[in-house]
């Protein structure tokens, strides 16, 4: 089963086509505000790469949030569109679930990060568990000096950092915290779609209309 994996929660945008043994192609890139305008261009463009189109598709995972509300509705509105289209299951996936799966092999809890505009993060701690990353407790909304004072728990921090944020978490804590790259901690979409696909596999519904965005408040 080909499956389509659709990310827009923050800035950033993602796309990548899975069949649950290999990644046929995955893009990540900067779309700012422009999740509109681009989001079915670069769709198109990923299935001519691949060559095929839509009607190969078996499946859409959505990256629900939490991140911006409108960055996340611009990706929920595609995938429940192409799913009723198609007639075919859309499962839903928390964006820092599958920031965090990106890092199952780490030896630290792992902190995801993504930015919430002006000034603000939203992150998680997730520890592995016997499905994959599991959330530890809420999530938090917080600004730099929050960010901060959660360095104070062991853990990798990956994502949406910026300059600043890294810098201030060095200077308080030194080598103590573990700060991922911001290569190696770009969200992907590949594993958005892997999660995906074990939602599925576990026996999800895949109604489209179940799936809805993931908010949080400061």
């Amino acid at each position: 089963m080909l499956l389509l994996a659709i990310d827009t929660s923050t800035s950033y945008a993602g796309l990548a086509l899975h069949d649950g043994e290999r990644v046929w192609a995955e893009q990540t890139w900067w779309s700012g505000r422009h999740h509109n305008e681009q989001l079915l261009e670069q769709m198109s463009r990923l299935f001519e790469l691949v060559g095929c189109s839509v009607q190969a598709l078996g499946a859409v995972a959505v990256a629900r949030g939490p991140g911006s509300f409108t960055g996340v509705r611009v990706g929920l509105s595609v995938a429940k569109g192409l799913a009723l289209g198609r007639g075919i299951p859309l499962v839903g996936v928390e964006s820092l679930d599958a920031l965090a799966d990106a890092f199952a092999a780490a030896p630290l809890p792992v902190r995801p990060v993504v930015e919430a505009g002006r000034g603000r993060w939203l992150t998680a701690l997730f520890r592995g568990g016997p499905n994959g990353m599991e959330r530890q407790g809420e999530y938090r909304n917080v600004d730099l000096a929050g960010l901060v004072a959660l360095g104070a728990e062991p853990a990798l921090f990956c994502g949406e950092l910026s300059p600043q944020a890294r810098q201030a978490l060095a200077e308080r804590y030194g080598d103590a915290v573990r700060v991922a790259s911001p290569a190696a901690g770009l969200r992907r979409s590949a594993y958005l779609a892997e999660r995906g696909l074990r939602l599925l596999q576990a026996g999800a519904s895949g109604d489209p209309g179940l799936v809805d965005a993931v908010y949080v408040a400061r």
